[in-house]
This record gives C-alpha cells, structure tokens and sequence, in this order.
C-alpha cells in the first residue's frame, strides 16, 4: 500500500505542475496485492520452536580421531578497540548440523548446492523415545511410519521426517550421548535402512533429521540410512534438540545450514514453526 501511495502523489504533484489546462492523465495502474502482510500474519500466527543446541566446547562429538571440539580464541577486546569479536575452528559435523549428500556420495552436492526449496517443508515427526529407553539399538521400523499413517495421513511429498529418540535428554552427558559399550561401540538408536527407503524413495520426503549423533545407528557401521539418501541427493539433519515439543504432524520446519563452499555438512540454525493455535 505504500509504493500504491507514493505512485498516486507523485501522479497528483506532478499534475499540479503541469502548465495550462489539459486532458486529466489516465490513473497509474493498480499495485499488485503483496503477499508480505499475508506471510507474516501467518508466521506470527504460530509459535516457534529452536530446534539447535548452542555450541560450544563441551558439545558431544563424534568420536573420529581427527574430530576435536569447537575451539575459540578473543580477537579484539572492549579494553582495547571498544568492540568485541572472536574467531573459531570448527569441524562441519558438529553441534546440530546438517550432512551434505557429499558426505557419503561422491559427486553429490555439497552443502552450499543444497537448494533452499528442499531446506524446508511439512514436518512429520516419529517417535520411538519408549522403546528406544529400553533398547539403544533400536530404530525406526515400516511398521511404525504406517502406523503414523493410519492416524494423520500419508507423509506428505517434501516433507522434513523428524524422529525423536529421546537421547537429548543425554546431551549435557557425552559420555551417555555416545554412549559406548564395553566393546568400545557406540549404541544410540535412529532410522533404520528399510523406513528410511520408504521416507526418501515412496513418500518424497527431502531429508531426515534426529536427536542423535548419526542418521544410523550406533552399531551400524556401513552407514546404510546416509549411503542410500546420500546417492538420492538427500540432506541429514544430526543432534537435532526440543524435538519433544513438536507434534507429530502439523508444524513447518526451515533448516538453514551454513552455505560453507564444497563442505561436505555445515551448522545450522533450524527453526519450526508448530500449527496455529486455534
């Protein structure tokens, strides 16, 4: 309505201005209606949820023998310049994070190529918190997807499948997060290959995220969940937090991954926006 506005007085100014009588101008035409007043009504319609941990060094960390944890150091103090910045090091699998299909694809995009129409969607969230307190090797069956059909409906094509462990609980723990057993392996739930397939290839979804270190399990030490996503140009999302206060169906997530040139993941800030409050 502004640029409308402002179009109209300087039509009214500049006839004003014109010297002597004449024909009255033909009126400028119509302002197209913008969708931004609409989108942000929606928006504020909703509350939000941060589904990302903050960093810092104490973050659980994949256990690789070149992964480290977030490190940081003062470049300019108040004291000094009257302004405060640091600088950090970082490795791209860290914190809540999301894996490029690069990852475990070679050829397959990398983080930055990872389009901002597949960063967002519907999400549809499982839940296997239960079972997976009695069973840390447990993980996201067909059967438990169906069932979450047979209640809300088919999983929707662009969908963001988010399934919840209950292992944030752990996350102030690292050794309970990693959780590794006397055979020095790691044990923590997620999807398993089978759901994982009927979420990327039948249903369309765009990416899968969890509360966990890996979109695999612990134990499973092929990666078949981030081989076959991966080849499918599919992002994960790792160490996903508050999971517990989205609904299984009904909220919209927007994961926003840092778009690190050729990295093969990045952090990101991921945000959802549950239903409107009716």
């Amino acid at each position: 309505m502004r640029g409308a506005a402002a179009v109209l007085l300087a039509a009214a100014l500049a006839a004003c201005a014109s010297p002597g009588p004449g024909p009255a101008p033909d009126p400028p035409p119509a302002a197209a209606p913008s969708p931004v007043p609409d989108l942000l009504a929606a928006l504020r319609g909703r509350e939000m949820v941060d589904l990302t941990w903050p960093l810092d060094d104490r973050v659980p960390y994949w256990p690789g023998a070149k992964y480290f944890p977030l490190e940081a150091w003062t470049l300019a103090k108040w004291e000094e310049v009257r302004a405060f910045s640091r600088a950090y090091r970082i490795p791209e699998h860290y914190g809540t994070h999301v894996d490029a299909p690069i990852h475990f694809a070679e050829g397959r995009r990398t983080i930055e190529q990872v389009p901002l129409e597949e960063l967002y969607g519907p999400a549809v969230l499982f839940d296997i918190a239960d079972r997976a307190a009695r069973d840390p090797d447990a993980v996201l069956e067909v059967e438990d997807v169906l069932a979450w059909e047979s209640v809300h409906g088919r999983v929707p094509r662009g969908a963001v499948a988010l399934l919840r462990t209950g292992w944030a609980d752990r996350w102030g723990d690292p050794g309970r997060y990693r959780n590794f057993d006397a055979e020095g392996r790691l044990r923590f739930p997620s999807f398993g290959p089978e759901a994982a397939r009927l979420l990327i290839d039948d249903r369309g979804a765009v990416g899968l995220g969890v509360d966990v270190l890996s979109i695999d399990r612990g134990i499973d030490h092929e990666f078949p969940v981030h081989r076959h996503g991966s080849e499918r140009n599919r992002w994960f999302l790792e160490n996903a937090a508050n999971l517990h206060r989205l609904p299984p169906s009904g909220a919209v997530v927007l994961v926003l991954p840092i778009p690190l040139r050729g990295g093969s993941g990045a952090q990101a800030r991921v945000v959802a926006f549950l239903p409107p409050v009716k």
